[in-house]
């Protein structure tokens, strides 16, 4: 907290809220501060939250039914969560503009578990650049139609989880589980495998990669092999 005050002058203290999903609105704002959403984007962390990466299918692919339900409205696109981030998005976009910012933003805000049922927080943080949920985003139109993906971010923590000695075998650990398949048609895809993002030879404290499945399940199953904490 020091540290933070030295650093912005402020803190904003909140519950420490039970975490059901975590999500980004993606915005970008035009040089004529005109904001426009681009989409809302899931992101995956560990158990304390730390960042792991992000969801690259559609967000709400493989959500549990009573999260998937509540995320939906229930039935009324009004009232889902996707229209509601999209409302903090133009708002808090609106603001930045009004501040002077131009390019990419992104909001953060969660879904958590309360007594009273499910409740949308946000916005939790608001990040004036680009986002790994842009990257991730980016990265959507090498997979498949239909198909499961992950941008992740494997540390030193996974390779002592899986037992691997460094990232080039903990690639190769991947590769076996998600064996490389390729839609070739009408231009190239991935259906299934392991896209390194970075070089695995050369990461010594963190590796990128995308990974892919025919489906959500598919990705978490691998990881449950391999050792590693399945992010959330």
């Amino acid at each position: 907290v020091e540290a933070a005050l030295a650093a912005h002058g402020a803190v904003v203290v909140e519950p420490e809220y039970d975490r059901a999903l975590d999500l980004n609105a993606l915005v970008h704002i035009e040089p004529d501060g005109a904001v426009r959403v681009l989409g809302v984007h899931r992101f995956l962390t560990s158990p304390r939250g730390g960042y792991r990466g992000g969801v690259v299918h559609p967000w709400s692919r493989g959500l549990p039914t009573p999260l998937a339900r509540y995320t939906a409205g229930d039935g009324d696109p009004a009232r889902s969560v996707t229209a509601a981030l999209t409302a903090v998005a133009e708002r808090v976009g609106a603001e930045l503009a009004a501040a002077g910012h131009r390019g990419p933003a992104g909001i953060d805000a969660l879904v958590a578990r309360t007594a009273a049922g499910f409740r949308l927080v946000a916005p939790l943080e608001v990040n004036p650049r680009t986002t790994m949920g842009h990257v991730a985003r980016a990265l959507a139109p090498r997979v498949a139609p239909g198909c499961a993906a992950w941008f992740i971010l494997l540390r030193r923590a996974d390779l002592k989880a899986s037992g691997c000695a460094d990232f080039p075998a903990l690639h190769a650990r991947l590769a076996d589980a998600l064996p490389l398949t390729v839609q070739r048609t009408p231009r190239p895809h991935l259906r299934q495998g392991v896209a390194p993002l970075t070089d695995p030879a050369r990461a010594r404290h963190m590796w990128a990669a995308l990974v892919v499945a025919p489906r959500p399940a598919a990705l978490s199953e691998a990881w449950t092999q391999l050792g590693l904490p399945a992010p959330q």
